[in-house]
């Protein structure tokens, strides 16, 4: 649902390995660095580590067994 509007109109995905691979083959070809590789990057990994983080808390908290 989400990625059929977004990607339309920015061109993303929500899976990181799928964003990663077209962002390393355009390193390996000479595009600008710092506006195709590392533009976005740092959300994709942020974005994992904090929604893990926020999963297992949650988790934690309605999975509580008393």
């Amino acid at each position: 649902g989400l990625i059929m509007v977004f990607a339309t109109l920015s061109g993303a995905s929500f899976n990181p390995a799928r964003e990663l691979g077209p962002r390393i083959v355009c390193a390996c070809l000479g595009f600008d660095m710092q506006k195709v590789v590392l533009a976005s990057l740092p959300v994709y990994i942020v974005a994992q580590i904090t929604g893990g983080i926020v999963g297992v808390y949650l988790a934690g908290v309605f999975n509580k067994k008393e």
